[in-house]
């Protein structure tokens, strides 16, 4: 199977869950650190892979790994739901961007032919082109929404839609004491 595995090592996986920990993401049970370790481990793989979480605990039970598993997918369908709110509210916003902008692109070009009739020859060559360009560049911000700004909130749509089907697998590690050093066996 074509897999990408991150290990981590913990006391126990819920851990991952305490609420004590330093940043916790609003409206959610899994904490903003943790959510952060999973983007960013997992960022630069590809889609197509099997996505693992190894998690190397010294103490936990199957409760435990199904209620973490439970949380990081609820989290994540969370995160889905919101982003697609995002993505909704960008295409309205660039749909409205190229309808001001053909408007104003409109308005430039009706006003440039105006004065050209009523000024024949005489009209300054700077106004007239002017008057094209700056139209023409009212367009560049929605011209930008439809090709480029889009890329990065599908892309983290992605991520959490594979992130919302993480696999985690769990290893019990024991630790021995050696003169006050830690070793796993």
């Amino acid at each position: 199977m074509n897999t990408h595995e991150i290990k981590l090592t913990l006391e126990h996986p819920l851990s991952l869950l305490e609420e004590n920990n330093p940043v916790l993401a609003q409206d959610s049970k899994l904490p903003a650190f943790t959510s952060e370790l999973l983007e960013r481990e997992f960022r630069h793989v590809p889609r197509k892979k099997s996505w693992v979480l190894q998690l190397d605990v010294e103490q936990a039970d199957e409760a435990e790994l199904n209620k973490l598993q439970a949380d990081i997918a609820n989290h994540y369908r969370n995160q889905i739901t919101s982003t697609l709110a995002d993505l909704k509210e960008y295409r309205r916003d660039t749909v409205l961007a190229f309808i001001y902008g053909g408007l104003f692109l409109g308005a430039c070009l009706g006003l440039h032919q105006l004065l050209a009739t009523i000024y024949d020859e005489d009209f300054p060559r700077i106004f007239d082109e002017g008057l094209i360009i700056i139209g023409w560049v009212a367009m560049w911000r929605p011209a930008e929404l439809i090709t480029f700004d889009w890329i990065p909130i599908v892309r983290r749509l992605n991520m959490q839609r594979k992130l919302s089907e993480l696999i985690i697998k769990m290893q019990h590690s024991t630790r021995l004491e050696i003169q006050g050093a830690d070793v796993e066996k």
